[in-house]
């Protein structure tokens, strides 16, 4: 059995999960993991993920705590925390890195761990904010908003035939 580096196991993506003090807040976000599509858990439980992060701590001249950082970063990405737009600013300051050196690591990420599986996280980030709306819209009636109007939803009536000009006298 091939020996394993100690860092590889913190620097997982799900094991970055150690940085959350709040159990709750933990739980909240392993259970989202947990509930994401096969190809996004493999990003998430992988040594090779892990693998992935720590060369890149190595690359950028990073401690290696910073990995955990980064690893917790992609857990976010992935499970529809962070938007994969702000993954470059989001790294920044987490990591307390220039922007330029964040964005080139985004852009390696985006690359390298996202990139293959860009397609199916999209479809499942999508589908979460299907569920957010619908289940936004149940708990407002039954929280008694029954008579509200959504403006999203009406058809867009005609315009009036405008105002008859008066004959000049």
């Amino acid at each position: 059995m091939p020996q394993t580096d100690s860092s590889l196991l913190i620097t997982t993506p799900i094991a970055s999960l150690v940085l959350v003090d709040d159990d709750a807040l933990r739980e909240k976000l392993a259970l989202r993991a947990i509930q994401v599509p096969s190809s996004l858990k493999q990003i998430i439980f992988s040594m090779r993920s892990a693998a992935y992060i720590d060369g890149l701590t190595k690359s950028y001249d990073l401690a290696e705590s910073k990995g955990i950082s980064i690893a917790f970063v992609m857990l976010r990405v992935l499970i529809g925390d962070i938007a994969l737009a702000k993954l470059a600013a989001t790294l920044s300051s987490e990591l307390q890195i220039p922007n330029d050196k964040a964005q080139r690591m985004a852009q390696e990420i985006e690359h390298d761990l996202i990139g293959p599986v860009a397609g199916e996280l999209n479809h499942y980030l999508a589908g979460q904010k299907q569920q957010q709306a619908a289940s936004a819209a149940t708990s407002a009636r039954q929280a008694g908003a029954t008579n509200v109007l959504d403006l999203k939803q009406q058809p867009k009536r005609p315009l009036p035939p405008p105002i008859p000009r008066l004959p000049k006298p």
